[in-house]
């Protein structure tokens, strides 16, 4: 039995070995591991390597394929034409066709899942709409000869499904007792639905650590394009909101990290950006050591910069990209002590779209509220933005 492991630097490893240590116990099981050029494959991590004895060049047709996924490595797959052409050819011999984690949206991005129900990992679970695929929260489902698993661990339970349907489950039980899996994890955290919001902040930070590992800003900007199907460039757009646009389905923290390296301030300060669009803004700065006043709270300088970074956007959202955006008045009245981190929605009305588009100059009020973790607003802001033509 050909058992045809593909895999690509950047990979999660546990996608890759959980599986292996179950499949590679069938019956003449012969396992390959393949990439697009044989020879060592870093993962996710980069303290862990795998070895590809085979390119795909040398791989035409397999009983089982794997597709493990990663936290971005799978960007660069969806974009590669190769790969791509290959996975489609060697699933049209297979007998089961496979995926782990993100590694379903590599499959959707083949084509195959066009119409089906399928499974991938909590944070990408929504790319897989981008090619026609039925998101679902399910451990692991199986569509005729394809089976698309959830996250990482997740692999460990559709490879012993998988030999349930080859062996009769009564052998796949015995795999499991071989490979002793009977998971009690000390902690109820392990599903998205059940976990809570500081445990699904946590996890976010950890694959936003990874994934910077693998991407550089250059690569985060060039690869998010493969995140979605862009519709046609419409003209009315600037620059800044076609690249939001582009990145609007990546993990939020992509459009934040981006911002903050192109402004350095907002960047320092940790700004981070939860939604932007041409109508509304909303920014937020946590309570940290470095954003603090002396009685612990954020800093009152660090409100007035999240204001005015919120309004300042939703402005740079709209303004014709031969004009240039200018705060003109900032004024703000401090009206009670504030409690942890900080939350700004600046909005913009149509009319003040339509000064921005037909005057060469001109300054508007652009609405925006503050708020701290209670609900409430430890401060009032006005921000009044002016622009003008470009000389």
């Amino acid at each position: 039995m050909e058992i045809v492991i593909y895999i690509y630097n950047g990979l999660t490893a546990l996608d890759t070995v959980g599986p292996y240590e179950v499949l590679s116990r069938l019956p003449n099981a012969k396992v390959k591991f393949v990439a697009k050029e044989k020879g060592v494959i870093v993962t996710d991590t980069h303290f862990l390597k795998l070895v590809a004895e085979y390119d795909i060049s040398e791989i035409t047709t397999a009983d089982i394929l794997l597709i493990p996924g990663s936290t971005v490595g799978f960007l660069k797959e969806i974009k590669n034409k190769t790969v791509i052409s290959w996975i489609q050819k060697i699933h049209e011999t297979t007998t089961w066709t496979t995926s782990v984690c993100s590694g379903s949206i590599i499959l959707g991005a083949a084509g195959i899942l066009k119409g089906l129900p399928a499974t991938t990992h909590w944070a990408v679970s929504h790319l897989l709409k981008d090619y026609e695929a039925i998101p679902t929260s399910e451990r692991f489902i199986q569509n005729g000869k394809i089976i698309t698993a959830a996250g990482v661990s997740a692999g460990i339970d559709m490879s012993l499904f998988l030999v349930g349907q080859i062996l009769g489950e009564e052998k796949a039980k015995g795999y499991q007792l071989v490979l002793e899996y009977d998971p009690q994890p000390p902690f109820d955290g392990g599903n998205f639905q059940k976990a809570d919001e500081r445990s699904i902040k946590i996890a976010r930070k950890i694959m936003e650590n990874d994934a910077k590992k693998d991407l550089t800003l250059l690569e985060m900007v060039r690869y998010a394009q493969s995140l979605i199907k862009l519709k046609k460039k419409k003209k009315s757009m600037n620059n800044l909101a076609r690249t939001v646009n582009k990145v609007k389905n990546y993990p939020k923290w992509v459009l934040s990290f981006l911002i903050g390296r192109t402004v350095r301030f907002v960047g320092t300060a940790g700004i981070s950006f939860e939604e932007m669009t041409t109508e509304r803004v909303i920014a937020s700065i946590e309570n940290k050591p470095k954003n603090r006043n002396h009685i612990g709270q954020v800093h009152a300088a660090a409100m007035v910069l999240l204001a005015e970074t919120a309004t300042g956007m939703v402005v740079g959202m709209n303004i014709d990209d031969n004009k240039i955006p200018l705060i003109k008045s900032i004024k703000t009245n401090f009206v009670r002590r504030s409690s942890g981190s900080m939350r700004a929605v600046a909005t913009i009305t149509e009319e003040q779209k339509a000064m921005m588009k037909n005057q060469e100059k001109g300054e508007i009020l652009i609405a925006v509220s503050v708020t701290d973790e209670s609900g409430q607003a430890p401060i009032e802001c006005e921000m009044l933005w002016a622009w003008i033509t470009k000389k």
